[in-house]
């Protein structure tokens, strides 16, 4: 057993050893001594302690833009066109290109009724395409931060 030198007021007995069952030594003297075992554990845990805080304000602002658009609508243009002859049954309407042509008959008496074609309604449809202006409320926010200490005493004081 190899032995250290230890510093005079900690200095002890030599020990012996004596068998106990199971196999184990015990120290043994001729008054047996405990020698303490001291072994420190250190516990680390940490506190999050908040630096400084920080205030956020927002507001909307409204303003009006103007919003240039296009708005289109159809018109109608109407033209009678006389035709003045005799046709055995009414025509129907029909479309020629943009214009949609509706037949106008009227029945004429003679010694023998006949169908005189008095006239055709014409009519011609067109897209006018005009520009507009609209206003239009438009929103946004601003934000104003401060920051603010985290120390509620420095915080008074402001």
């Amino acid at each position: 057993m190899a032995s250290h030198a230890l510093p005079s007021s900690e200095r002890v007995a030599p020990v012996t050893t004596k068998t106990v069952p199971g196999g184990l030594e015990a120290p043994r003297t001729s008054e047996e001594q405990v020698l303490p075992v001291v072994m420190e554990e250190i516990t680390i845990s940490k506190v999050v302690e908040p630096v400084e805080h920080v205030r956020a304000e927002t507001r909307v602002v409204e303003r009006e833009l103007p919003l240039e658009t296009e708005v289109a609508h159809e018109e109608i243009e109407v033209s009678r066109v006389p035709v003045g002859r005799f046709v055995d049954e009414a025509p129907t309407v029909r479309v020629d290109g943009d214009t949609t042509i509706v037949p106008v008959v009227e029945e004429v008496a003679f010694v023998t009724k006949r169908l005189l074609l008095k006239e055709e309604v014409h009519l011609t449809k067109r897209r006018v395409v005009e520009p507009r202006t609209a206003t239009v409320s438009v929103r946004e926010e601003h934000v104003h931060v401060e920051r603010l200490p985290a120390d509620p005493a420095a915080r008074r004081k402001q």
